[in-house]
């Protein structure tokens, strides 16, 4: 054995600590921890040239505190089985208070390993009866009311009770969602009913009314990017996002439709009525004869209009009428577009649109029609949101009877392109509208800007600032409050991201030159300085000088003084890696704002309601599109047990630790401990100071809060580890095949910080899941959770948690390296979780 091992060897016992091994004092442990090594494994698996770097040392120092840490960890090396199984003595566990739930897991949940429970808990997510729901069967497009679609597949498929409410299976629907490919069509696996006594009602400043629960799901911006959140946590002023474009996928756009049968339809169901059509303008008239005659076989008779003379009525036959199908047989407050338009190729609804818009519509001053068919106004809204055009819906009375109106204005106005045969629409180019990016969006942005490029530099002039950018308007939307309450438009966000973008290569630019700071010269340091977005005089008071000591280094240069450069560098890192951070954390969510479209909420209502209220169950990305606007609809018990359970002494079958419970979707109740923990006659207050909980506002500071926990191991004995849920914020930030590496990365990175910690601490890791995308997962054998195969193959014991009735649970072992899979009831009542 060399030399260097053999000082490593020596250490092994006793080193727990950076400053404990060879060659690392209190100087050199502080450089480490600087570069991000905060503990022995973090220095165990890094390569020689990386801690050299880091730490200011020669290669072969940094081999042997390699060397040291690996022995101290005991890493690096292969060992015989029965050597692990001696080791595997030390593995405790942890019971859940249910001996089913135990048995089941091998009599608990084990340190060491990483526990993974997932499943959809019910819905929450309902909306009103007379919501307006999009959804596929057998690849046709229906737009209807939510609870007609319940009642018509309880008819056929019948209906059975489930947690509060009754279900519907095995219905063929799929509904269009964001699963993790993008926005696209999902499969809907049951449908929902419960009754509610309370709804809100949201309005939006496009028109939409959407009735919901006050636990439905909406996406939105907040101070942390997009998010989902509950409506009832939604207030005026915050967005909603719907889809861009309504894409349908191209097996169910196989629908043939031609583009003149397509224009027939809009016309008809514009201008027609039973067996036949009125219209004043004679191009329409003769576009009529000539297509009937080419289509039908016959040429259509043409007569005056009894009461006004200038219109014409053009009279269909049989073979028209059977064409027309239920069409024909519809009045005026009961049309519909046709489904094989709802569900035909783009042509046929620019063709449809056209039809609709030279009979009904109107392009003058604005772009706008009129329908007394409140169907007929949904479906108009969703025929243009196939081709990404947004409308804005208004209603109106004539004596006593409500008249749907449809405008089309804004940036939506300039992209509209329909074949109209007598109308055109006049040329405009929108500078800025009230339905651009809500003013919660800007608002965003500009505090990612305080936060990454913003600051004061004085007199020195910044890249981005006042002088150079002082007519343009994203930099008032950046830097001026006025402008927190005006939206932008698509031209000035673009503008932005393209800034954050350059305004981060100039960071990663200075982060290299600090890092060089002892070796540059008076020219490379004021080149740093020029690009730092903060006042390099701010530095001062954190380095214990005066203003006018740190500007000297402006113009005398650098310290000669090492300590005082080895000071300045590690200031200059902290301050440019804060920013740094910012923006990486932003880029994902500046993604995903600019890939939906949004309203704005202008009002909100609770009101009685004493009904049903209904829901899809959409397990891949829990989401659908409904409302008269289209609008994207959203869809741990457990966890606090643990954290009560993981307190007691081990022959009571805890472990006599604390727990670090880092919380992403706000679960954490001290309410229920105190239940839990009273039902056990244990001392409420000592356990409350025994759970360390944190808020994860992101992904990126999930993973942070993992290194934080191994601070917290210096203090307290932490045995249990919760994070609920593991995926959310990955899911949330990561939208889309085009980021799903990127996604996938961070993620096995943040699972294998994980399964360190508990091999370190002996702890138990307890990560909750949601099911992701598998048709019979609601009720069947769900073996995709979200994270895929990251998740599935890095967690020890794969768990599937379904609900029954009376408050029961059945849990499914899915996944042990040593157990067989097996089912196991247990209950969750006040008191906890119990047999």
């Amino acid at each position: 054995m060399a030399r260097d091992e053999k000082i490593g060897e020596k250490v092994a016992v006793s080193a727990k600590a950076i400053e404990e091994l060879p060659g690392v004092g209190p100087a050199t442990a502080e450089k480490l921890r600087e570069a991000g090594f905060t503990d022995l494994m973090g220095l165990a698996v890094a390569s020689p040239q990386m801690i050299a770097d880091a730490a200011e040392l020669g290669t072969n120092v940094a081999q042997k505190i390699i060397i040291a840490a690996r022995e101290a960890v005991d890493i690096g090396g292969f060992e015989t089985g029965d050597v692990i199984l001696e080791r595997r003595k030390s593995v405790a566990k942890l019971t859940t208070c249910s001996k089913a739930l135990d048995e089941l897991l091998g009599g608990g949940l084990e340190t060491q390993a990483i526990t993974e429970m997932y499943g959809e808990f019910g819905s929450g997510k309902c909306m009103s009866k007379s919501s307006m729901v999009l959804y596929f069967n057998d690849a046709t497009a229906h737009l209807e009311p939510i609870g007609e679609v319940y009642a018509k597949y309880a008819e056929a498929y019948g209906e059975r009770e489930f947690e509060n409410g009754l279900v519907v299976q095995g219905a063929p629907i799929q509904v269009l969602g964001m699963p993790s490919a993008g926005v696209g069509l999902t499969r809907a696996t049951a449908l929902y009913r419960e009754v509610v006594r309370k709804i809100r009602r949201i309005r939006t400043s496009r028109g939409a009314t959407l009735e919901v629960a006050a636990a439905h799901r909406f996406l939105t911006v907040t101070s942390r990017g997009v998010e989902w959140v509950p409506a009832s946590n939604l207030s005026v002023g915050d967005p909603i996002g719907a889809p861009k474009q309504l894409s349908v996928a191209p097996e169910t756009s196989s629908i043939a439709v031609s583009d003149e049968d397509a224009y027939f339809l809009g016309l008809y169901v514009a201008e027609g009525s039973g067996r036949s059509l009125c219209n004043a303008d004679g191009r329409i008239v003769g576009w009529l004869k000539s297509y009937v005659t080419r289509r039908f076989g016959y040429i259509p008779r043409v007569s005056r209009h009894s009461l006004r003379s200038s219109v014409r009525v053009v009279l269909f036959r049989k073979p028209t009428i059977e064409f027309l199908g239920d069409l024909a047989r519809s009045k005026s407050g009961t049309k519909r577009v046709p489904p094989e338009i709802l569900s035909g190729p783009e042509s046929a609804v620019r063709n449809f649109l056209a039809g609709y818009w030279d009979g009904d519509g109107s392009v003058a001053n604005t772009i706008h029609a009129t329908t007394k068919s409140r169907g007929l106004a949904v479906d108009l809204a969703y025929l243009f949101g196939r081709l990404g055009v947004r409308v804005s819906q208004s209603i109106r009375s004539h004596k006593g009877t409500p008249y749907y109106v449809l405008h089309i204005v804004g940036f939506d106005r300039d992209s509209v392109d329909i074949p109209m045969l007598t109308k055109r629409i006049p040329p405009t180019r929108t500078k800025n509208s009230a339905y651009g990016y809500p003013t919660r969006i800007p608002q965003y942005l500009a505090r990612v800007y305080r936060s990454s490029l913003g600051g004061n530099t004085g007199a020195r002039r910044k890249p981005v600032g006042r002088r150079q950018n002082g007519n343009d308007a994203f930099y008032h939307v950046l830097t001026r409050t006025s402008y927190e309450k005006k939206t932008i438009n698509d031209v000035t966000f673009r503008r932005i991201a393209a800034e954050f973008m350059e305004g981060y290569r100039r960071l990663r630019q200075a982060r290299e030159l600090a890092e060089q700071i002892e070796t540059l010269g008076r020219a490379e340091f004021r080149q740093l300085l020029t690009i730092l977005p903060f006042g390099f005089s701010e530095l001062a008071s954190k380095l214990g000088l005066s203003k006018q000591a740190l500007n000297n280094y402006l113009l005398r240069g650098l310290p000669r003084n090492p300590s005082r450069l080895r000071a300045l560098r590690a200031l200059l890192l902290e301050e440019l890696a804060a920013r740094i951070e910012v923006l990486e954390e932003a880029f994902p969510q500046i993604r995903n704002v600019h890939a939906l479209a949004w309203d704005e909420i202008v009002s909100i209502e609770d009101e009685p309601y004493n009904d049903y209220v209904y829901d899809f169950v959409v397990p891949d990305g829990h989401a659908f599109v409904g409302g008269a606007v289209p609008t994207f609809m959203h869809n741990s018990q457990l966890g606090h047990q643990l954290a009560v359970n993981v307190t007691r002494s081990e022959d009571s079958g805890g472990l006599d630790g604390d727990t670090v419970w880092i919380d992403t979707e706000q679960t954490f109740r001290p309410e229920r401990i105190r239940q839990m923990a009273e039902a056990l006659d244990l001392d409420v207050e000592a356990i409350l100071k025994r759970i360390h909980v944190a808020r994860a506002f992101n992904s990126h500071h999930q993973m942070l809060l993992v290194e934080k926990a191994q601070e917290l191991t210096q203090d307290f004995p932490i045995r249990l580890v919760v994070i609920d849920s593991l995926t959310a914020h990955f899911r949330a930030e990561y939208i889309g095949r085009g980021v799903l590496a990127e996604r996938q990365q961070l993620l096995n990175k943040h699972i294998h910080e994980l399964m360190r910690f508990g091999d370190i601490h002996n702890t138990v890791i307890y990560v909750t899941n949601q099911v992701h995308a598998k048709p019979d997962a609601f009720f069947g054998d769900p073996t995709r959770p979200v994270g895929g195969h990251i998740v599935g193959h890095s967690a020890t014991f794969r768990v599937y948690l379904r609900k029954s009735k009376g408050g029961k649970r059945i849990a499914r072992l899915i996944d042990s390296p040593n157990l067989p899979e097996a089912e196991a009831v247990f209950s969750v009542s006040e008191d906890g979780i119990r047999d």
